[in-house]
């Protein structure tokens, strides 16, 4: 990662900026009524499933109030009510957790936790909340001190606002925020808060990394892209080139990591020489090392899903790659709703195939989705997993294909018209069809092994 991506916090650490960005996600603002008095708090994600958010806060922040309001970082407006779960209300540092269960945005992140680290003293430590006069989700640095009985010291300008917050350490929740006294804060270790949880049924689904990109198998750079609804109106181009819209409905995705970029030739390559398969036709016309980055193409279905599979991932769902490429805000192509251009991304440049009809990956930025995933309106079209059916049929589902049934194309290619670059577009073809503008980039699920 860049150190253009990075920022200096309070203390001379480097913390990257995306990867605090992806932190606050999962960590809330709480406001609550405690002893007829209003109270704010901060509290993070232990658990998030498809239709409920599990939070964990100190229990002085909500003492008294069965529904205290949570809001959420990619929703900073918008308050969702909360049911308390389990309390510990007998000591000053005592913990509660309590679940969203209505309509939970798209977005959020569970927070890795850490009930094994021991720290002796010095280490550097984030924490995110609301303290008074400062700005919302506010992250701050410190260090470890020592411990106080079983709790975790550490040194920082710690105010009300953070109780109940996470504290950070390498990149997992080491402690519980419970107390502020003067430049001295006090959190209860992930170990105690860990049989919290077990003891109010709570399973922990924070993931080992909060990491935006992984390398596959096959060294390719892959993209996050979080679990959550998105709307689709999946549009379909009949083999005249007529386009029909779908209906408009909502899709849930669950989390995935996708290829920053369309296969090259330089990885295919390796693949053909392990596996000692047939190249494509234009093969022995490539060039090394100007052709290395350049987009494969003229291959078949069989052969994309053999590749993923050698590289121990998996091709698409056409919901997977359509919210790689729209996100959850509805646009029309990667980069928003602008009518493309050749400065956007490579289309429309039509005759004969040469491979320098191919740009390398990654060389329009603005064929950028909002995740990082690039060249997903242009350059080639990609097979999807999922075999072809109406638009229709809202329950579409790669798992259940037919032998030889066409297969879903989606994503415009070099040798296609502009209206074809929209990312809701879908079409079909044979699974042995071979096709100039036609590659594809494969997924996996978090938690496979490269």
């Amino acid at each position: 990662m860049s150190l253009a991506l990075c920022l200096f916090l309070l203390l001379p650490t480097l913390v990257c900026a995306t990867e605090i960005e992806d932190f606050k996600k999962g960590v809330v603002k709480i406001t609550a009524q405690v002893n007829g008095q209003p109270m704010v708090g901060t509290g993070f994600i232990v658990r998030l499933d498809k239709d409920a958010a599990y939070i964990v806060t100190a229990a002085h922040v909500i003492s008294g109030d069965s529904k205290p309001q949570i809001w959420f970082f990619p929703h900073p407006h918008q308050s969702f009510a909360s049911q308390v779960l389990g309390i510990d209300g007998t000591n000053e540092n005592g913990l509660a957790t309590l679940r969203v269960s209505e309509s939970i945005p798209d977005g959020l992140v569970a927070l890795p936790l850490d009930p094994t680290t021991q720290t002796s003293g010095g280490e550097t430590i984030t924490f995110i909340g609301f303290p008074p006069n400062l700005a919302p989700w506010t992250v701050s640095t410190g260090s470890i001190s020592g411990r106080k009985g079983p709790h975790l010291i550490f040194q920082a300008l710690v105010e009300e606002g953070h109780s109940g917050g996470p504290l950070l350490f390498d990149g997992k929740v080491i402690g519980v925020v419970t107390e502020a006294e003067g430049r001295l804060g006090y959190a209860v270790p992930t170990a105690v808060l860990a049989i919290a949880l077990k003891g109010w049924h709570v399973e922990p689904s924070g993931s080992d990394s909060l990491s935006l990109e992984i390398s596959g198998a096959d060294g390719a750079p892959m993209v996050r892209i979080p679990a959550g609804q998105f709307e689709t109106n999946a549009e379909e181009r009949s083999g005249t080139g007529e386009i029909t819209e779908g209906i408009r409905h909502t899709v849930y995705v669950e989390e995935f990591f996708i290829d920053k970029y369309e296969v090259t030739i330089e990885r295919y390559g390796k693949f053909l020489q392990v596996t000692g398969r047939t190249g494509p036709e234009y093969w022995g016309q490539i060039k090394m090392p100007q052709d290395a980055d350049r987009s494969v193409v003229g291959v078949t279905w069989h052969d994309a899903k053999a590749y993923c599979h050698w590289a121990r991932k998996r091709l698409p769902t056409e919901d997977e790659w359509e919210k790689s490429a729209r996100g959850t805000d509805g646009r029309i192509f990667p980069w928003g709703n602008d009518p493309p251009t050749s400065k956007f991304t490579n289309f429309a440049t039509f005759g004969d195939f040469a491979l320098s009809k191919l740009s390398t990956v990654g060389s329009f930025e603005k064929d950028r989705s909002p995740y990082g995933v690039y060249d997903l309106a242009g350059n080639v079209s990609e097979w999807m997993a999922d075999s072809w059916n109406a638009s229709g049929n809202l329950d579409r589902d790669a798992e259940e294909t037919v032998p030889g049934s066409r297969k879903v194309i989606r994503g415009g290619a070099w040798n296609t018209k502009d209206e074809y670059l929209r990312a809701a577009l879908r079409t079909s073809a044979s699974p042995t069809n071979v096709d100039f503008g036609l590659g594809f980039r494969c997924v996996q699920n978090p938690g496979t092994s490269p």
